[in-house]
């Protein structure tokens, strides 16, 4: 999806995905940051010019949603990895390189799937 986005990427968008950075590190509660969280990927993967691609992927969103929560309340520091991960996220934007934009991305999406699947495995022992 960010493949598709990144050639209407501006200026303009870049400032928004790092104030929405800022406002993600500044909430406390898992569905604040949840919801933080979804309007910085969204900012960017909203400009792919794919309406069905982003059908899909907002109806994702929901079930998603449920995930990451999980997620940040099995491993607290899940949410200052993410941090770390977005902050990844941004400096591709801002250097305008896509590979390290997908890639930054993936990792990002790795840290709660790690978390739920390392806690699933356990609590089937």
């Amino acid at each position: 999806m960010l493949r598709r986005a990144w050639p209407h990427l501006t200026n303009e968008i870049v400032d928004r995905a790092g104030e929405m950075h800022s406002r993600i590190n500044e909430n406390s509660s898992p569905a604040q940051w949840v919801q933080s969280n979804i309007d910085f990927h969204g900012c960017v993967f909203n400009l792919a010019p794919s309406p069905r691609m982003l059908d899909i992927l907002n109806g994702l969103i929901a079930p998603w949603a449920m995930y990451a929560s999980a997620s940040l309340r099995t491993d607290s520091y899940n949410q200052i990895r993410a941090a770390e991960g977005h902050e990844v996220i941004l400096k591709a934007l801002q250097n305008r390189d896509l590979e390290a934009g997908i890639s930054a991305n993936i990792a990002h999406l790795n840290i709660a799937y790690q978390t739920l699947a390392s806690a699933l495995s356990v609590s089937h022992r």
